[in-house]
């Protein structure tokens, strides 16, 4: 009992050491590598290590610890110094995946998804192999539930981009350790089009015919329903706009990384959802939104088409500006008129003709 209770005591410590150095790297800006040392510490209490504490490998976390302090000289980055210990962690037959666990919490809090993909990219090309995959396949299940909520549309093509590598660097891994990239890519696919079907489900929107669908269906059948999914959200009034918009988006997100076609009654969805619906309720629509849009609108009906669009939008727009101001000044006031903000506070009686 005496033991056992020792153990979790310095376990405890180690993982109390570990947070102080997180804190001290990301929030104070100390060097990459002080982080990397606190990390170390940090293993020793995490339970992929548990077994394998010896008098040896403290004396090699000492040494390490020297040769991080060489790596301030160089300028390395932290997540170069994170592919180095997790390689150097295999070779010395120490298990890494903890390094995963600890770390990419942190990195995803205070840095960003696209520097974890640029972590997890890393290892493959280094021929570094994952002591355990379980961790990072619950962490895609976790990012595939977060892009689903996302509604930040200036962002749309960035993101996907960052998905996509997340994704490749994911199965490369996978295919180091137990299963080749083409079944993971299937279960990846499999796992996003699961949540498509569930989040479509909970709408009402699913037809009757395909109530209890799999998604192990065909690819081209699976982008007629994107498209019917796309089309009964922009028809369903009882969910806002940013709720429609939310869904679409992921909709979006799963045929452009699927290189699925997308048909123009896709556009004239996102048309009705980003921009005629939320302006005929006196809802602002931001200017980058409406760019993304009519570039998508361009890639599938045609250059004229996306100005169609644009003149649609600039007019409607303007006049609800215009009539925002209108309303501003009944009101005694002659300051800027901010149209999300009336119509926020009921002021904004709609456009006139």
């Amino acid at each position: 009992m005496r033991r056992n209770a020792s153990i979790q005591h310095q376990s405890a410590l180690y993982q109390f050491a570990f947070r102080t150095f997180v804190c001290a790297h990301f929030e104070h800006r100390y060097p990459p590598s002080s982080l990397i040392a606190g990390l170390l510490y940090g293993l020793l209490g995490h339970d992929s290590f548990a077994g394998h504490l010896s008098l040896d490998l403290f004396d090699w976390i000492e040494s390490y610890v020297l040769f991080l302090a060489q790596q301030d000289q160089k300028k390395a980055s932290l997540n170069g110094l994170l592919a180095k210990l997790m390689s150097d962690l295999a070779n010395k037959s120490l298990p890494n995946h903890g390094v995963l666990e600890l770390m990419i919490p942190h990195i995803d809090e205070y840095k960003s998804f696209h520097s974890v993909s640029n972590l997890l990219e890393r290892l493959p090309k280094s021929g570094t192999k994952l002591s355990n995959i379980r961790f990072l396949d619950g962490y895609v299940d976790q990012v595939l539930e977060e892009v689903s909520k996302q509604h930040d549309s200036s962002r749309l093509g960035y993101n996907a981009h960052a998905f996509q590598r997340f994704l490749d660097a994911h199965r490369a891994l996978h295919a180091t350790t137990v299963e080749p990239k083409t079944r993971i890519a299937e279960l990846q696919s499999r796992r996003f089009f699961n949540h498509i079907l569930a989040r479509a489900n909970d709408a009402h929107i699913v037809p009757l015919a395909y109530r209890n669908l799999t998604p192990d269906i065909p690819r081209e059948v699976q982008a007629d329903l994107i498209h019917q999914f796309a089309h009964q959200y922009a028809l369903d009034r009882t969910r806002s706009c940013q709720q429609n918009w939310r869904a679409i988006r992921y909709l979006y997100l799963y045929l452009k990384i699927h290189e699925l076609p997308i048909q123009p009654l896709f556009t004239r969805t996102v048309v009705s959802v980003c921009i005629t619906r939320p302006l005929s309720e006196n809802k602002f629509v931001a200017q980058k939104k409406a760019i993304w849009v009519c570039r998508l609108v361009a890639q599938v009906e045609g250059v004229e088409a996306a100005r169609r669009v644009e003149q649609y939008f600039w007019a409607w727009r303007g006049d609800l500006i215009l009539q925002a101001k209108r309303d501003l000044i009944e009101l005694g006031e002659y300051g800027w008129a901010h149209v999300s903000t009336m119509e926020r506070l009921k002021l904004l009686s709609g456009i006139r003709g």
